[in-house]
């Protein structure tokens, strides 16, 4: 597996692990990830979705700020021709999205 896939997926796992932990840099880390959406390996742009999922589980009305480019991002994904595992990432990273920000 390439570095590029695996570091999102490790943050994935340390956010899971750490909430108390991770909730201050939330914003920085919502940052650092958001650009990532748009990298060219194939696999990155849905790791990095299936990580901003598990931030929305800590994180809740922290991703109002970004909801719109957030949004659009997995809209993008749903309608381009792309597999269907990175659909169904794209779709249950919307729906954590939306449940922790709806608070």
């Amino acid at each position: 597996m390439c570095v590029c896939v695996c570091v999102p997926v490790l943050t994935g796992h340390l956010i899971a692990s750490c909430r108390a932990l991770i909730k201050p840099y939330i914003g920085t880390i919502l940052e650092i990830l958001m650009p990532k959406l748009r990298a060219s390996p194939a696999a990155v742009p849905s790791c990095v979705m299936s990580t901003i999922g598990t931030l929305a589980t800590v994180g809740g009305r922290d991703f109002l700020n970004c909801m719109d480019e957030l949004v659009g991002h997995i809209a993008k994904t749903v309608q381009e021709n792309s597999g269907p595992n990175k659909k169904e990432v794209a779709i249950r990273t919307l729906g954590q999205v939306r449940l922790r920000s709806a608070r």
